[in-house]
């Protein structure tokens, strides 16, 4: 996650470092997708990409996602009985700063693990 203020800090979600020091290390390395992953039950790693235009808000608040997704088997078929359905709300992938690699496979793209949170 993205802080508001200069210098690397640790809360609830994770290590924080500074926006501008993200920026700076992402245009060194060109990169200009940011994919935040995390696992799901079956081990498989789901994930968001980030453009340029919404880094900024990425790193400091997460992307949205369905609860309803942990509901999906390694078929990518939903389980029987789901306890997480379309209307079970959100939670939000926020980015772990401390886990953000370039990754060599993708030409402009790096790739953050990120904390589940159900705050906004």
């Amino acid at each position: 996650m993205c802080s508001d203020t200069r210098g690397p800090r640790v809360d609830a979600r994770g290590p924080t470092l500074d926006c501008g020091l993200l920026r700076r290390w992402s245009k060194s390395r060109k990169a200009r997708y940011l994919w935040i992953s995390y696992h799901d039950y079956a081990g498989l790693a789901r994930a968001k990409a980030v453009g340029p235009d919404r880094l900024d808000d990425a790193l400091l608040h997460g992307v949205g996602w369905a609860k309803a997704n942990w509901d999906l088997a390694i078929t990518d078929h939903q389980v029987p009985k789901p306890a997480f359905a379309a209307d079970s709300g959100d939670f939000r992938l926020v980015p772990d700063a401390a886990t953000i690699r370039p990754l060599p496979h993708r030409a402009g793209a790096a790739l953050a693990y990120g904390w589940m949170t159900t705050q906004p």
